[in-house]
């Protein structure tokens, strides 16, 4: 479970809408296996077609894989069943051989600036790699620091360009927040041009969401995959370990696409057969909520059964808000208990005569796995 501290009201506000359409961009160089990685995701079930919502970008809309759910199902058997969602773009191959120093293209910046965080799939099955495995992953290593090289130099121009431009209007009129946001900026160009991304400098929720505008590259979350030949999958651990801090997810996209196009009750022998425990969509989107930071909680009923995603420390009255807008302008008190309470006691009734379902106001901090009722007047 993700420890957070409870979110201030605009910047959860803030972050709750966005993780409402949470998008997650698919990056890479060209024929590191990224689209094919993309088509397996869109090939599970609950994928919306490829290319759907117009623009040269693909995009898939994916049911997150919740057991959780499924139990809840199985209590509410006449209720429909709504899991959370998670988008993913197949942005366009970064090509750095030719971009080198210049930063990310526009074409591509502008496909991806507005995702919550970047995928980023580095390829590992060329033929023609070294025989020797640390040899690989250093090779592997050399392909993430020179697409990092490329995003740290786009923020950083951006930055250099508005830094500029503050400083012309601070001398036209000053106002109070500028001295604030240029101080924050030198800091950020100070750890870009030391090569350092900006999603390590240790910076503040809120400094993080006065630094929202500018959709830097480097402030969002990054989580590395690395596309290898199925004969590499028993080799993981030993992967992570060449790689060192933050190892990537080793996944073989080419086998996963193939599973996926099996009928769903013949890949759970197929993945038993090499030794995975869960496809790629199943293993992907859970290290995307960790890398963000988000909880489902849910809400139980005779008609409907649904996940709800939402940032780690959000508050009552702001999670009942992603529900409808209604239930935040009215919200009363909501009727919380653990999703591991309601399945053993088998109902909200039962949880309610243990003492297990509480009433939370709206400064209770949402926990990952709560079952909520809401209660409000408008």
């Amino acid at each position: 479970m993700v420890e957070c501290a409870p979110l201030g009201v605009k910047a959860a506000r803030s972050f709750a809408f966005q993780t409402y359409r949470m998008q997650i961009a698919l990056i890479g160089l060209p024929w590191s296996g990224k689209t094919t990685l993309f088509r397996t995701l869109a090939s599970y079930a609950g994928a919306e077609a490829p290319g759907m919502g117009g623009g040269p970008v693909a995009r898939c809309v994916v049911r997150v894989p919740d057991s959780r759910l499924d139990q809840l199902c199985a209590m509410y058997t006449r209720g429909r069943r709504v899991p959370a969602t998670i988008e993913y773009l197949d942005a366009p191959g970064l090509d750095v051989r030719r971009e080198h120093g210049h930063g990310v293209p526009g074409s591509i910046l502008a496909q991806i600036k507005n995702t919550r965080a970047l995928v980023e799939v580095i390829g590992g099955f060329a033929p023609d790699q070294p025989t020797d495995l640390a040899e690989r992953v250093l090779g592997w290593r050399s392909d993430a620091e020179a697409m990092e090289t490329e995003m740290l130099v786009g923020d950083l121009q951006q930055i250099e360009n508005r830094r500029q431009r503050l400083a012309q209007q601070m001398k036209k009129g000053k106002r109070p927040e500028d001295d604030r946001e240029d101080a924050l900026l030198a800091r950020c160009e100070a750890a870009l041009g030391e090569g350092n991304p900006l999603r390590r400098v240790g910076l503040s929720a809120e400094e993080k969401f006065l630094l929202g505008g500018y959709q830097l590259l480097t402030l969002k979350p990054l989580l590395r995959v690395v596309n290898v030949n199925e004969d590499l999958l028993d080799r993981a651990d030993r992967i992570a370990e060449l790689w060192g801090e933050d190892p990537p997810i080793v996944l073989a996209a080419k086998i996963e696409e193939e599973i996926a196009a099996l009928p769903e009750d013949e890949r759970a022998a197929f993945l038993a057969d090499l030794g995975l425990e869960a496809p790629a969509l199943e293993r992907l989107v859970r290290a995307s909520y960790r890398l963000l930071g988000l909880i489902s909680f849910f809400t139980v009923g005779d008609d409907e059964v649904r996940a709800w995603t939402v940032p780690g420390g959000i508050r009552a009255q702001l999670a009942a808000g992603e529900i409808h807008s209604d239930l935040e302008r009215g919200f009363i008190r909501a009727e919380v208990v653990s999703i591991e309470n309601l399945i053993e006691a088998g109902s909200l009734d039962a949880c309610r005569k243990r003492g297990t379902l509480r009433v939370e106001g709206k400064d209770y901090v949402v926990a990952d796995g709560d079952v909520m009722n809401v209660h409000f007047s408008v």
